[in-house]
Protein backbone atom coordinates (compact mmCIF):
# COMPACT_ATOMS: atom_id res chain seq x y z
CA UNK A 1 0.00 0.00 0.00
CA UNK A 2 1.12 3.41 -1.16
CA UNK A 3 -0.02 6.18 1.30
CA UNK A 4 0.77 9.80 0.30
CA UNK A 5 0.31 12.85 3.25
CA UNK A 6 -1.83 10.69 5.09
CA UNK A 7 -4.08 9.46 1.85
CA UNK A 8 -3.99 5.97 0.51
CA UNK A 9 -3.42 6.11 -3.19
CA UNK A 10 -3.29 2.20 -3.94
CA UNK A 11 -0.82 -0.67 -4.47
CA UNK A 12 1.99 -1.07 -6.30
CA UNK A 13 2.62 1.85 -8.96
CA UNK A 14 1.13 5.00 -8.12
CA UNK A 15 1.09 8.17 -10.79
CA UNK A 16 0.13 11.51 -9.10
CA UNK A 17 0.85 15.40 -9.52
CA UNK A 18 2.02 17.44 -7.01
CA UNK A 19 3.07 21.19 -7.27
CA UNK A 20 6.70 21.69 -7.93
CA UNK A 21 8.97 22.26 -4.01
CA UNK A 22 5.91 20.52 -2.40
CA UNK A 23 7.40 18.14 0.44
CA UNK A 24 4.97 15.15 0.55
CA UNK A 25 5.34 11.93 2.90
CA UNK A 26 5.21 8.99 1.47
CA UNK A 27 4.62 5.64 3.53
CA UNK A 28 5.25 1.97 1.77
CA UNK A 29 3.75 -0.98 3.35
CA UNK A 30 3.15 -4.47 2.77
CA UNK A 31 2.48 -7.45 5.22
CA UNK A 32 5.82 -8.99 5.72
CA UNK A 33 7.81 -6.45 4.61
CA UNK A 34 9.58 -3.38 7.04
CA UNK A 35 7.35 -0.50 6.25
CA UNK A 36 9.55 2.43 4.86
CA UNK A 37 8.79 6.41 5.12
CA UNK A 38 10.06 9.34 2.95
CA UNK A 39 9.80 12.60 2.47
CA UNK A 40 10.28 13.89 -1.16
CA UNK A 41 10.33 17.61 -1.97
CA UNK A 42 8.82 17.72 -5.82
CA UNK A 43 11.26 19.38 -8.35
CA UNK A 44 10.11 21.96 -10.77
CA UNK A 45 11.94 19.82 -13.20
CA UNK A 46 9.43 17.34 -14.06
CA UNK A 47 8.73 14.11 -13.52
CA UNK A 48 10.95 12.46 -11.30
CA UNK A 49 9.71 8.69 -10.72
CA UNK A 50 10.84 7.10 -6.84
CA UNK A 51 11.74 3.48 -6.58
CA UNK A 52 10.80 2.06 -3.53
CA UNK A 53 12.21 -1.99 -2.87
CA UNK A 54 10.98 -3.18 0.83
CA UNK A 55 12.64 -5.54 3.20
CA UNK A 56 11.66 -8.56 3.78
CA UNK A 57 10.77 -8.54 7.93
CA UNK A 58 12.92 -11.26 9.67
CA UNK A 59 11.98 -13.32 12.34
CA UNK A 60 13.39 -15.33 15.14
CA UNK A 61 13.25 -18.83 15.67
CA UNK A 62 15.43 -20.99 18.27
CA UNK A 63 15.55 -24.85 18.40
CA UNK A 64 16.73 -26.73 22.10
CA UNK A 65 17.69 -30.44 21.33
CA UNK A 66 18.21 -33.27 23.81
CA UNK A 67 20.81 -34.72 24.33
CA UNK A 68 22.71 -31.38 24.13
CA UNK A 69 25.13 -32.43 21.80
CA UNK A 70 22.57 -33.52 19.08
CA UNK A 71 24.17 -32.03 15.89
CA UNK A 72 21.35 -29.59 14.33
CA UNK A 73 21.35 -29.66 10.40
CA UNK A 74 19.71 -26.99 8.07
CA UNK A 75 20.03 -27.17 3.88
CA UNK A 76 22.76 -30.34 4.48
CA UNK A 77 24.99 -27.66 6.82
CA UNK A 78 25.76 -28.21 10.60
CA UNK A 79 24.24 -25.12 11.93
CA UNK A 80 23.77 -25.87 15.90
CA UNK A 81 24.87 -28.44 18.80
CA UNK A 82 22.10 -28.73 21.02
CA UNK A 83 20.71 -25.66 20.30
CA UNK A 84 20.31 -23.02 17.01
CA UNK A 85 19.29 -19.31 16.87
CA UNK A 86 18.87 -17.49 13.82
CA UNK A 87 16.78 -15.14 12.00
CA UNK A 88 15.12 -15.98 8.62
CA UNK A 89 12.09 -14.56 6.25
CA UNK A 90 8.81 -14.25 7.39
CA UNK A 91 6.76 -17.13 5.37
CA UNK A 92 10.03 -19.24 4.84
CA UNK A 93 9.89 -22.92 5.13
CA UNK A 94 12.66 -24.93 6.97
CA UNK A 95 13.70 -28.00 7.57
CA UNK A 96 15.99 -28.83 10.33
CA UNK A 97 17.40 -32.27 11.08
CA UNK A 98 18.11 -33.68 14.71
CA UNK A 99 20.77 -36.35 14.95
CA UNK A 100 23.26 -37.94 17.36
CA UNK A 101 24.76 -41.09 17.09
CA UNK A 102 22.97 -43.86 19.00
CA UNK A 103 19.39 -41.97 18.91
CA UNK A 104 16.67 -41.96 16.03
CA UNK A 105 17.23 -38.77 13.99
CA UNK A 106 14.35 -36.16 14.11
CA UNK A 107 12.94 -33.57 11.42
CA UNK A 108 11.31 -30.39 12.74
CA UNK A 109 9.84 -28.92 9.40
CA UNK A 110 8.96 -25.04 10.47
CA UNK A 111 6.80 -21.80 8.66
CA UNK A 112 8.63 -18.76 10.35
CA UNK A 113 6.10 -16.78 11.63
CA UNK A 114 5.62 -13.23 12.82
CA UNK A 115 6.40 -14.23 16.23
CA UNK A 116 9.88 -15.69 17.72
CA UNK A 117 9.42 -19.59 18.55
CA UNK A 118 11.19 -21.59 20.12
CA UNK A 119 11.17 -25.40 19.10
CA UNK A 120 12.50 -27.81 21.42
CA UNK A 121 13.65 -31.32 19.74
CA UNK A 122 14.01 -34.82 22.58
CA UNK A 123 15.65 -37.37 20.29
CA UNK A 124 14.66 -40.67 21.70
CA UNK A 125 17.45 -43.60 21.84
CA UNK A 126 17.69 -46.02 19.14
CA UNK A 127 16.76 -49.48 21.07
CA UNK A 128 18.37 -52.73 20.64
CA UNK A 129 16.75 -56.19 21.43
CA UNK A 130 18.52 -57.97 24.33
CA UNK A 131 17.68 -61.43 25.48
CA UNK A 132 19.02 -64.20 28.29
CA UNK A 133 18.12 -67.55 28.54
CA UNK A 134 18.24 -69.70 31.83
CA UNK A 135 18.48 -73.01 32.73
CA UNK A 136 16.62 -75.09 34.03
CA UNK A 137 13.92 -73.42 32.10
CA UNK A 138 11.85 -72.77 34.99
CA UNK A 139 14.37 -70.62 36.58
CA UNK A 140 12.92 -67.40 37.45
CA UNK A 141 14.71 -64.17 36.18
CA UNK A 142 14.76 -60.70 37.66
CA UNK A 143 16.05 -57.80 36.30
CA UNK A 144 16.83 -54.75 38.63
CA UNK A 145 14.77 -56.81 41.66
CA UNK A 146 11.58 -57.17 39.64
CA UNK A 147 10.69 -60.97 38.08
CA UNK A 148 10.47 -60.55 34.24
CA UNK A 149 10.52 -63.59 33.14
CA UNK A 150 10.73 -67.73 33.59
CA UNK A 151 13.44 -69.67 31.59
CA UNK A 152 13.74 -66.84 29.41
CA UNK A 153 13.66 -62.80 28.68
CA UNK A 154 13.83 -60.61 25.94
CA UNK A 155 13.55 -56.72 25.46
CA UNK A 156 14.54 -53.11 23.97
CA UNK A 157 16.97 -50.79 25.38
CA UNK A 158 19.41 -48.35 24.42
CA UNK A 159 22.59 -49.02 23.78
CA UNK A 160 25.60 -49.02 26.48
CA UNK A 161 22.82 -49.21 29.35
CA UNK A 162 23.94 -52.00 31.92
CA UNK A 163 20.94 -54.20 32.99
CA UNK A 164 21.65 -56.44 36.66
CA UNK A 165 19.96 -59.63 36.35
CA UNK A 166 19.58 -62.69 38.74
CA UNK A 167 18.71 -65.61 37.95
CA UNK A 168 17.18 -68.19 40.59
CA UNK A 169 15.13 -71.43 41.63
CA UNK A 170 15.13 -73.32 44.85
CA UNK A 171 17.62 -75.66 45.37
CA UNK A 172 19.77 -74.10 43.00
CA UNK A 173 22.60 -71.24 43.57
CA UNK A 174 21.16 -67.88 42.45
CA UNK A 175 23.44 -66.21 39.99
CA UNK A 176 23.74 -62.55 39.41
CA UNK A 177 25.41 -61.11 36.21
CA UNK A 178 25.12 -57.45 34.82
CA UNK A 179 25.64 -57.00 31.73
CA UNK A 180 25.92 -53.61 29.33
CA UNK A 181 23.41 -53.65 26.05
CA UNK A 182 25.80 -53.86 22.54
CA UNK A 183 24.79 -51.84 19.76
CA UNK A 184 24.49 -55.15 17.71
CA UNK A 185 21.53 -56.62 19.77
Amino acid sequence: EIIVNGESLGTGTVTSGFPPGEIISVLVRKDGYEEQTLEINVRSDGNSPVTVSLKRLMKGIQIKAIPGDAAIILAGREVGKGSYSGSHEQGEKLSFVIRKDGFNSETLDITVTSKVKTYEVILKPQLTGFSINASPKNATIRLNGKVVGTGSFAGNYPKGEKLSFEVSLAGYESQNVTVEVAGDG
